[in-house]
């Protein structure tokens, strides 16, 4: 237990010393219009009309169209519990939440306010990437 408290110390120390924390939902599914720009001789498509479930999330800095996404500053899993955490420094592109689906490459983003200084991601660990349940950012 001793070795657990030391490897996740400073990550709750940095989430318990912020301002109030502002939540975030994704929507827990989209509807999306895809379409093959380029079909094969000989081939048909078609669109299946499925909508897709929400598996996960990302921050970038900057526009998530310019593919900066950041890696975690922690993450661990308790039993059912993932959580995930990032840290952020002072930026002039600001820091972008990226919510993702499956079966498709389709997102809705959001720009977080100006001066956010980290974000923590609780999950459903029985998943890989974990399930978001929760969103924080301060």
């Amino acid at each position: 237990m001793r070795i657990s408290s030391i490897a996740i110390g400073p990550a709750v120390l940095l989430w318990a010393g912020c301002a109030q924390a502002a939540s975030y939902d994704c929507p827990t599914r989209i509807a999306v219009q895809q379409e093959i720009t380029v079909v094969p001789a000989g081939w048909n498509s078609f669109e299946d009309q499925d909508v897709h479930p929400l598996t996960g999330v990302s921050l970038s800095e900057g526009e998530p169209s310019k593919r900066a996404t950041l890696v975690p500053s922690s993450d661990r899993r308790t039993g059912k519990l993932a959580v995930t955490t990032w840290a952020f420094t002072v930026s002039s592109e600001g820091y972008w939440l990226s919510c993702l689906y499956a079966g498709t490459g389709m997102a809705v983003t959001l720009k977080l306010p100006d001066g956010v200084k980290s974000c923590r991601v609780e999950g459903d660990a029985r998943f890989d990437p974990p399930s978001p349940t929760k969103i924080e950012c301060r």
